[in-house]
């Protein structure tokens, strides 16, 4: 599996899993799945969210096979969960009041005063239609940040999931959090 630009993602959203998944994941020190590369406890409806990698139509039939109650196939390279880690997270799920929500991420990164080629969402197909991922090094300023992209005009909807804890493949992932991938 290609950790390259050219990566694509499934992000599932389970609400069946066990909040000892990542712990587990963690002590293992290695993903469990072929593909997969963020795992999370989450707060909200759902309890995990896993985002996994694919490259072609055959991987993404495989991906969607992964348990999970709800899951959704970023259109583009996959920006969610590849490079900021910070002390606090969470992942917004934004349904979009107009035609094309890619229209939206240049707004949705003004309101959260970062560039645009650092942003960490994603256009999405699914039952909503961008996903973000916001990180800060304190609380205030990501209450901050998820009210910003709440008062976007075009932002019909948002459901707000905190990280709990994480384990990622990624290089800048910190040292606690870093696995290896399967």
């Amino acid at each position: 599996m290609s950790n390259g630009n050219s990566d694509r993602a499934v992000f599932v959203f389970d609400p069946d899993a066990g909040y000892g998944m990542v712990r587990e994941i963690k002590e293992a020190g290695v993903m469990p799945t072929p593909g997969l590369r963020y795992v999370a406890a989450v707060t909200g409806p759902f309890k995990i969210i896993k985002v996994i990698a694919f490259m072609g139509v055959e991987q993404l039939f495989d991906r969607l096979n992964a348990p999970g109650d709800d899951s959704a196939t970023s259109l583009t390279f996959a920006k969610v969960r590849r490079s900021q880690y910070r002390e606090h997270t969470v992942f917004v799920r934004i349904e979009a009041r107009v035609a094309d929500p890619s229209e939206l991420l240049p707004e949705i990164a003004n309101a959260i005063d970062v560039p645009l080629d650092n942003l960490e969402a994603d256009v999405i197909v699914g039952d909503f239609d961008i996903l973000a991922c916001l990180s800060a090094d304190d609380e205030d300023t990501l209450g901050s940040m998820v009210f910003a992209i709440r008062a976007i005009p075009g932002v019909r909807r948002t459901v707000t999931l905190r990280v709990l804890d994480y384990v990622s493949t990624s290089d800048h992932a910190p040292d606690d959090h870093r696995v290896s991938p399967a």
